[in-house]
């Protein structure tokens, strides 16, 4: 008998456990929040299966054995948000499933060589539900140059190197998120830090706020496997908000941006202060960069588009069998 292949794929979301850490909840929200995939905590499943071709979730260390439960009843695709640099950890973990999305390239890489199959990449995106233009008046989310994230030590190092140049310059610096009193400088903590962890609506303020999105992405990070991440995982919300964004480079970022036209790049501290002083007056230009960048962002990089390549993958995966 001809064996009769579903064409059009249902894929449930499983929600993350309550204490998963705040990058992967945002991320979980932002799917759910999008109407992509109907979710259920892992307690619900059971009632479902027979509706599902998939379940696709973010990777869950604490909860694989429950998970394996699951997979004998139906296909569990993750999607590992701290590639490259957990992957010691999470590798033999990352087996337990049917299909892994990773969101750095060299992860994948290196996975293949190791014996994986079944896995893709899946890069990070933005939801624009939360991320999107917005006219701001009051002074707290003024600035001209913005950072949002966690004090890891590259961020640290070019803050630091960043410092005499932003005084002498009499420049409005903001950095927002944790761990900034890491910095050891009084200067900045004193007159540019907001320590805290704020919601998608108050940082979305910050950008729309700024003249200048600083883009620095988590530190390369060598593991025991020998792989650096390759992968920008930063710029989509910033961008997504229209906002003029410098970043740093990472091998991969060309493929996602024009580096001339939607993102800048900087290759050090001096060049990076460099552009800052050029494009805080170059006004027109700053303005047709960043409305090349969110165009970009529309079409290409939102939660919708990533989790609709995801359906795609696996609906090919399916179609193979």
């Amino acid at each position: 008998m001809e064996r009769v292949f579903k064409t059009i794929m249902k894929i449930a979301f499983l929600r993350p456990r309550d204490n998963i850490v705040f990058s992967h909840r945002t991320i979980a929200y932002d799917i759910e929040s999008n109407d992509i995939l109907n979710a259920f905590d892992l307690d619900e499943l059971p009632k479902y299966y027979q509706d599902y071709d998939w379940v696709f979730c973010l990777h869950d260390r604490e909860r694989i054995e429950k998970i394996q439960e699951v997979r004998k009843y139906i296909k569990v695709a993750c999607w590992s948000l701290e590639d490259p640099y957990e992957l010691d950890q999470d590798f033999e973990v990352c087996r337990k499933y049917d299909y892994v999305f990773s969101m750095d390239e060299a992860a994948v890489d290196i996975r293949k060589r190791l014996g994986s199959k079944n896995i893709s990449l899946l890069p990070l995106a933005t939801n624009t539900k939360l991320y999107f233009p917005e006219d701001v008046i009051d002074e707290q989310y003024i600035s001209d140059i913005l950072l949002v994230g966690v004090a890891f030590p590259l961020r640290i190092k070019i803050l630091n190197g960043l410092s005499d140049f932003v005084q002498s310059n009499n420049l409005k610096l903001k950095i927002i998120g944790w761990w900034w009193e890491k910095l050891n400088n009084k200067y900045l903590e004193r007159n540019c830090v907001d320590k805290g962890l704020f919601p998608s609506d108050i940082v979305r303020q910050y950008y729309n706020g700024t003249k200048i999105v600083l883009e620095i992405n988590r530190d390369l990070y060598l593991t025991n496997l020998k792989v650096d991440a390759t992968t920008p995982g930063r710029a989509f919300n910033s961008l997504a908000c229209r906002k003029f964004t410098i970043s740093d480079y990472r091998q991969t970022t060309p493929q996602y941006f024009d580096l001339e036209n939607e993102l800048i790049v900087f290759k050090n501290i001096e060049d990076l202060k460099e552009k800052i002083l050029y494009y805080m007056d170059a006004l027109n230009e700053r303005e047709r960069i960043e409305t090349n960048g969110y165009k970009r962002i529309l079409s290409s990089h939102t939660i919708v588009y990533r989790i609709n390549e995801m359906k795609k993958i696996l609906e090919e995966k399916q179609l193979t069998q």
